[in-house]
């Protein structure tokens, strides 16, 4: 659990020389807040309809590159007749959509797709069967998301997860963020 805690440090820390080569390239961390709601039917019978979520992103970017890798560690839990800890940190590739909508680059929004995989701790006690589980399992994610004012993110994203505690806890995120170096 302690390097759950140590890798957002960690990876903050690898991005601060990047950051500091200007803003031609380096990384734009973002910091976002929302609700999680999971789409089984077991895990909102046994954790809630919905929950909080909190994510800590990282995009990398090269002037004149309209993609670059992004990686995400996420916090999300689940409340109900049992409960939930989901702690994915993953890793991918963003890429902005002005070519294929034909934005103009100078507009005030611009709107990305990012498709990410890694793992996820989680720890799930549920009342309902019993079963009390932590594990590491695996989590896909597709996101679509925009960027408004240069400064405020909106995404809508989907997660697959493994199956934890005889539950998967598959869903659909909506948060809002900021980006804290832009």
């Amino acid at each position: 659990m302690k390097w759950i805690i140590l890798l957002p440090a960690l990876l903050l820390g690898m991005c601060a020389p990047a950051v500091a080569q200007g803003k031609g390239s380096g990384v734009n961390v973002g910091l976002l807040a929302g609700g999680y709601w999971p789409t089984g039917g077991e895990s909102k019978d046994a954790f809630g309809d919905v929950g909080p979520n909190l994510s800590l992103e990282l995009f990398w970017h090269d002037r004149g590159r309209p993609e670059g890798l992004t990686v995400d560690i996420s916090g999300r839990w689940g409340h109900g007749d049992g409960d939930a800890t989901l702690i994915p940190v993953t890793f991918g590739w963003w890429h902005d959509l002005a070519d294929y909508l034909g934005d103009d680059e100078q507009k005030s929004w611009r709107t990305y797709v990012a498709a990410r995989a890694g793992p996820y701790y989680g720890d799930a006690k549920n009342q309902l069967t019993g079963v009390n589980e932590s594990t590491v399992g695996l989590n896909g994610q597709l996101v679509l998301g925009g960027l408004f004012g240069r400064r405020f993110l909106l995404e809508l994203r989907y997660d697959w997860y493994t199956e934890i505690a005889h539950t998967r806890f598959d869903g659909v995120t909506v948060q809002i963020g900021l980006l804290l170096n832009r």
